[in-house]
Parts: structure tokens; sequence; C-alpha cells
């Protein structure tokens, strides 16, 4: 009965809810006793001879050691699981204790859930830290990986086996398991599915998909729900548009979905999904799309046209064919590019460097000169135009720099000879000369050039001369121009007159996909052919860039990594017609606010040097390959020696994996690079000089410091050792809390919190030092006073030494509690 008691009110204690008013709860010592006391000293308990006293608030646990092992005590300190354990945390629901190999999980009203010996390591499901993540398989399964001495395996929430420990290792990638048994690999899908480790090699083909090496060497992939694909004698595409599989099965292309079933039975030379398929749900939100999928297919060299049940739609004449919306195909023909419809009836003669749909029309591009035609094929817009741009229901054009405006009925209202233009209160204001004219998709709305112009909804206002002159819209028509009432007093707001332009440049060139070759280059927009030759088979969006991804035969190895790479990424750049130098590594881009802002991605070259991109501009700055991303910027070792045992820390040697297999051009080849990702230990370099490289808004790059310390905590703020051994805290985009002025920083972890002990060094007018010692809230809120010493007692409340006065204090430095007389020592 008083183990029930007990029970219930420990969860009773456990229970309440971080939102209700609840009593803080300190530990204390004295002469080697321990008690609670709250925020204004009162004790709240016995003393009792204990070692120590944890509250993890977060977790709603207080835990207590005596003789070097922990247990769980109710709010009178009384125990109410035996200290008999290493250690004790809260996961997901559960609290997990262990002992010496022994792993007992409890249910928060401590009753026993499951009992596990002879475990050395776990490893939890990454999106149980991140309860955001999205699968694409409604089946998953949230999970834990358990090593026990007879093997690794897999449990759910409730710790039942859902995978039998019968493998050698395991580790999460992403949301798969990984396994090994020997010097073979496979992995568990999202949604349990075992594809078992009967390979040589593994790594990720792309997100969705995982590539393996049988021991001849052939490659072969599963998707992420454990479906092989297709065996492919030639490298596995990944379609852009539906992101199906195609393989090449005797040199002719088939197309695969996402469970593994042919999508159109076709046995050609090739075969290319030109639409995607039209969902019930987005009937009205994408009624531009198809109700069935469409295919491009080679026959003879051409290309044409077919549904999903292998009918032919449009007769293979062609060298090359898009969709061009319900009932339209933009071809090419000779290299110039032209509109069919469904009876492949000529819309749009073929005669254009390159044709584009844009709303309801077709942009026509014909090398230099652009212009706009409906969908039955009339011009709306002359192909006579530099620039043109769909605005308000007409068309913007430009011509020598100055611009102009059709009505979508082809009738040109304004020449080109206006400065610029920009949206004002649903209409178009034209700028020239300081004078102002308002169109709309009818017409003109004031006369051309008057001295100032507004609307509010139904009202147009402009001057002219020494007039001013009201008019009222009906169904947004045009004004009419020719009344002139009687002159009135009244103030336009000219909150516009500076309004920017629009702006209507557009790249020269464009990543394009020739269905003959079915390899992906740039194609010349106001040119004719390729201003890039196709070359590359698959192009994957990595962090905001365009990377080719090509395939090596043999294998490049990292140092000190254990990385072996299967491919090589070439930067690519479409819409420029460019390529950079292929690199073997493209790291994320870090913290970013937006896609105006300048982001700082770092490359590993071939010859294991860092390069640095800042969007699509390359820059020169080279470095050691060991480095960090911070925030707008890096952090390089410009020397150093790296290893997994002495030295400063980098980070965990998997975050380092992870960092770097972003282009997912990586794969694990023996049981040793297994090993070192599943135990992810610590990457540590002996002896660095770090340099911290930052990025302005235009895209420059300045140096912030060279450091012999740099460490990265998970707040993202970092500590830093200048060299001549003054320490300082940098934070991301944000003025450092301390800017290089202290004498040692040391970090300290209280539940999720991260506080720093400081220590600042003064000399008098004697030259004497004094060394004292504050503290930083996570807020950045400094302690008012400095002590000899200074520790973390829990969240918020600090013990300190002043002289022979030992005291418990909050933030703002008032008094708690007063320690027994003993010492107390400065972490060190």
């Amino acid at each position: 009965m008083r183990i029930a008691i007990i029970t219930l009110t420990f969860c009773l204690w456990m229970g309440v809810s971080h939102g209700q008013d609840i009593q803080t709860k300190i530990p204390v010592d004295s002469a080697g006793y321990m008690a609670l006391i709250n925020e204004q000293g009162q004790r709240l308990t016995d003393w009792k001879y204990l070692d120590d006293i944890k509250v993890k608030q977060t977790d709603r646990l207080l835990l207590g050691k005596k003789r070097g092992v922990w247990g769980l005590l109710d709010d009178n300190l009384n125990w109410i699981l035996l200290p008999r354990y290493t250690v004790i945390e809260k996961k997901h629901g559960k609290i997990l204790a262990h002992r010496y190999g022994e792993l007992t999980v409890f249910s928060e009203m401590l009753d026993t859930v499951k009992q596990f010996e002879h475990v050395h390591g776990m490893e939890f499901d990454p999106t149980l830290e991140k309860p955001s993540y999205r699968f694409e398989s409604a089946e998953y399964c949230q999970r834990i990986i358990l090593k026990t001495s007879e093997g690794t395996g897999v449990v759910d929430l409730n710790y039942d086996w859902l995978i039998k420990p019968v493998y050698d290792d395991a580790f999460f990638s992403g949301h798969l398991v990984f396994l090994r048994k020997g010097e073979q690999f496979g992995f568990v899908a999202a949604n349990g599915k075992v594809v078992e480790p009967e390979w040589s090699t593994i790594g990720m083909f792309n997100p969705s998909t995982v590539e393996v090496e049988d021991e001849n060497g052939h490659r072969h992939y599963f998707s992420i729900g454990g479906e092989k694909i297709p065996y492919t004698d030639s490298t596995l595409v990944i379609e852009t548009i539906g992101h199906s599989y195609k393989v090449y099965q005797n040199g002719k292309g088939e197309i695969y979905d996402r469970q593994m079933k042919k999508e159109v039975n076709y046995r050609g030379e090739d075969i290319f999904t030109i639409t995607v398929f039209r969902q019930k749900w987005q009937a009205n939100r994408y009624s531009d799309l198809p109700v069935e999928k469409l295919y491009a297919v080679k026959r003879n060299g051409k290309m044409g046209v077919i549904d999903g049940d292998g009918r032919t739609i449009i007769s293979a004449n062609y060298e090359n064919i898009t969709y061009g919306g319900p009932g339209f195909f933009i071809a090419m023909t000779n290299g110039k590019f032209g509109v069919i419809n469904e009876q492949e009836q000529e819309v749009i003669p073929f005669e254009y460097t390159f044709v584009k749909r844009d709303g309801d029309y077709f942009k026509l591009y014909d090398y230099r000169l652009k212009g706009y035609a409906d969908l039955q094929g009339d011009i709306v817009v002359p192909v006579k135009f530099t620039n043109t741009h769909i605005a308000h229901g007409g068309f913007i054009t430009e011509y020598n720099g100055r611009v102009g405006f059709f009505r979508s009925d082809s009738t040109e209202i304004l020449p080109p000879a206006f400065e610029r233009a920009y949206y004002k209160d649903g209409g178009l204001v034209f700028v020239r000369n300081n004078k102002s004219t308002m169109v709309n998709k009818h017409g003109l709305l004031t006369p051309i050039d008057c001295d100032k112009v507004s609307r509010n909804n139904e009202v147009v206002k402009y001057y002219t001369g020494n007039r001013i002159y009201v008019h009222y819209l009906e169904d947004d028509t045009i004004a009419d121009t020719t009344i002139y009432p009687l002159y009135k007093k009244i103030v336009i707001d000219d909150r516009w007159s500076s309004a920017s332009p629009i702006q209507m440049p557009e790249p020269q060139y464009q990543r394009y996909l020739d269905q003959l070759t079915g390899k992906i280059g740039s194609i010349r927009k106001f040119g004719d052919g390729w201003q890039l030759e196709p070359e590359f088979f698959n192009i994957h969006h990595i962090n905001g860039n365009d990377m080719a991804k090509v395939q090596l035969e043999d294998y490049y190895k990292i140092d000190h990594a254990f990385i072996h790479t299967k491919e090589v990424l070439v930067p690519f750049y479409g819409s420029s017609g460019a390529i950079g130098e292929p690199v073997l590594a493209y790291l994320s881009p870090g913290v970013f606010s937006g896609w105006n802002t300048s982001q700082l991605t770092p490359c590993l070259r071939m010859n294991w040097e860092w390069d640095y991109y800042s969007k699509n501009a390359h820059s020169t700055n080279n470095f050691a390959w060991i480095m960090k991303r911070y925030g707008y910027g890096s952090v390089s070792a410009l020397k150093g020696e790296v290893n997994f045992n002495t030295g400063q820390d980098i980070k965990p040697f998997r975050e380092l994996y992870d960092d770097m297999n972003s282009g997912l051009n990586y794969k694990i080849t023996t049981s040793y690079e297994f090993d070192r990702l599943s135990r992810s230990p610590m990457l540590k370099i002996k002896d660095p000089l770090w340099q911290v490289l930052a990025v302005k808004k235009n895209s420059t790059f300045y140096k912030t410091g060279t450091y012999e310390v740099y460490e990265e905590l998970p707040s993202g703020r970092a500590i830093f050792k200048e060299v001549n051994g003054l320490w300082g805290i940098h934070q991301v985009d944000k003025k450092p809390m301390i800017d290089g002025t202290a004498s040692k920083i040391i970090p300290v972890f209280v539940d999720e919190f991260e506080y720093y002990l400081v220590e600042f060094v003064q000399e008098d007018l004697a030259g004497i030092s004094d060394y004292s010692w504050t503290i930083y809230t996570p807020n950045g809120e400094q302690l008012p006073d400095y002590y000899d010493a200074v520790s973390v007692v829990t969240h918020g409340y600090f013990r300190v030494r002043k002289g022979d006065t030992e005291t418990l204090i909050n933030k703002e430095g008032e008094v708690i509690y007063t320690y027994s007389t003993h010492e107390l020592v400065s972490e060190e």
C-alpha cells in the first residue's frame, strides 16, 4: 500500500502541465545532506543523506544519487525507484533505467514495461525529435534501434520487437534503417519492409531511392518503400516530370511508378513523361493539368505522343515535344519551335527559336525579339519587342529601353516610349519626363502625361495643368477622359511616385531535355541550338542549386572520414548555360532568412579543398576540407591534425557525413565504414587554427577572425578563443554576446537550457590580476555581480561563492539560500 501511494504522488507531480503554476523545487546541500527548497528559500523537505539531486524540469523527474548510482524520488525525497541505475532518462512517454548493460523500461506510472539484458546501445528514430518530419508512406512507424549481445534489431515505442535482433549492426539514415550482417548491407523501409543485407555496398541515389551493388559491382535500386526497381542496363533516370523511375533494358526505356508498376506498355526507342496526372481534388485549382498522363515517345529518331493506354495522340514527326496545356503541344522541327493541337494541326508555325506557355497565351521568341499569341494562334503582341510581360490583363512591352502597353485584344494603347511602369491601386502607371499615365486591361484610365495620377477603388483622380479631374468607373471600365468637372482643391497622395518599376528581364537560356539523346543541356531562347550540349541524365535540386550527378567507376576516399564516393557533382546553371567544376560534396546552406539573402555554400573539390559558392557566383576562397556551417558563413580549419582521439571536438562523425552527403553521392563499402557511422564517434582536430568567414548582403566576402578554438553549440551560438588567448561568444546574425574579452568560457547544459560560466580578468594598479566569474543565461542576461566561483544548480538558479560565503541566487542576484561553510570549486 505504501508503494502504491508514493507512486501515485510521484505521477501526480509528473503529470502537472508546464502551463500550471507549480512550486519551484531547488536542491540544496549542507554538510553532505540534501533537501529541496522553494524560490523563497523555504525548505520543503527533511534533510536526506544523498550524493546529489537533479531536478529535471522538462521531464518532470526528480533524480537522487546515492553511493554513485541513481534512483527516483518523490516530493518528500523518499525513494520510489531505488538507486541502482547508472542512467535514468525519460524518452517519449517511457522512463528508461540503465544498469550495466541491463535496460528496464518503465511507464510513467512506474510499471515495468519491458526488460532487456546485455544491451550495449540504442538509437532513437530522428522523427521522434522532429515531430514536423513528413513521410511519403502513410504506413510509417516510429522506431528504436536496440543493440544487444544477441544482435541488433528494431522495436516500436512499446518496446516490442518489430525486427528480431539477428543483425550485426544498424543505424538510422533519414527515416530508413541501414542494416549490416558481416560485410553485406540492406535496409528497413519506412513502412517496415526489410530488404535483407545481401549487397556489397549501400547508399542513397536520391531522397526516395536506395542504391546498392551486388558482388559483381552491378548497381541495383530500391524505392524507400522497399520495392525493387527493375534492373537497368544504363544509368537509372528520375523523371523530372512526375518523379517516376525510368530504366533501360536492352537500350529501350521503360517508366515505372513508385509502386514499381509499369506506367505504360511501350517498347520503343525511348519514352518521357510530359504531363502530371490531375487528381480529382486538383480539378479546380489545377485546371490546366490533363486528366491523364501523356508521354513523348521516340520512334525512328523522331518524337511523338501516346497516352497511358499506348494509343498514339501525336505521330512521331518531331525532334522534341512537350505539353502546351489542354489540347496543345509545343514541338520542335528543324531546330525551330511551334505549336500543334491534338489533331496535329499547326496552331503556331515552326519559325521561332523558343515557345513557352504563359497563362492563356504562348510566349514567342524570335532570336532577340519576343511577342505573344493566343490559344488560337493569333498574334496579340507582335514579335518585335526586346521584352514583353503579362500585366493586369494586358501586356507591357519594351524596346530600346522604353516600355509601352498592349491590350489583350492586340490593340496598342501605349507605344514603348515610357521610362518605366509600376503597379498602383488596381492599375498600371507609365512614367516619362516625370509625367504619369494610368491604364488597365480596358485601356486608358487617364489622359497621357498627367502631372499626377491616383486611384482609390472606383475613383480615378489626375492632375493636368492647374486642374484636378475626378472620374468614377463602372465595372472597372476605362474613364471617360473627355469629361472635365470643375476645379476642386484635392490633395493627391504621392507616396507611389518613387515606386519600384516592373522588372521584365529573363534568362537567355533554359535547362532543356533533349529527347533524342535522353540527356539534359541548356538551350538558347534567343538563338539557334544548344548553349550547353546535352550531357547529363540526372539533375538534382540540392539546397537551392541544381547539381548534375555523374557516376564513377573508380572510388574516391576521403582520408580520416572513411567515406567512398560513387558520384561527382557538377554545378549546373541552366539559365546561364554554364557548368561548374566537378566537386565531391555539397554542404547544407545553413541558416538563411529568404531567397534574397546571400548564401555561402561550400563544395568539396576534387583535390579535397573547399570552394565556396554564393548563389551562382563562384568565389576563389579555398581552405582545408574540414569545415563547419555557421549562419551565413563558414568555419574552416587552416591547419590541424584530424583524428578520433585527441584535440578539440568538431562534430559527431555522422553529422559530418550527413552534411557532406547532401548530394547523396557517397556509399558504404565496408563494415568499418558502417561501424563509424553507427557509433558516430566525435571527430576531433589537434592544434587547429580556425578561419571564420561570413558573407555580406551583396555577396562579397569578409573574414571575421582567426581563432584557436571555435565550438558551435546546440543553440547556434559559438564559443571562440582568439590567438591572443581571450574568449568570446558569437551569435548567428547578431552582435556577439561576448566580443573576445573573457579569459575563460565554459558552456553548461541544464535540461534543454544552455548557460555560460564566464571568467574575466582585471588588473589593479599594482599589476595584480583579479579573476572573477559570472554567468550568462540562455537569453544573454548576465548576473549582476562577479564571484570567486559559480555553478548552475538548476534552470534559473545558481550557486556562487564570494570570499567564504556560498549562496544560492537567481538571475537577478537575489539570495535564496546560504550554504554551510565548505569549498565550492569552479568548473575547469
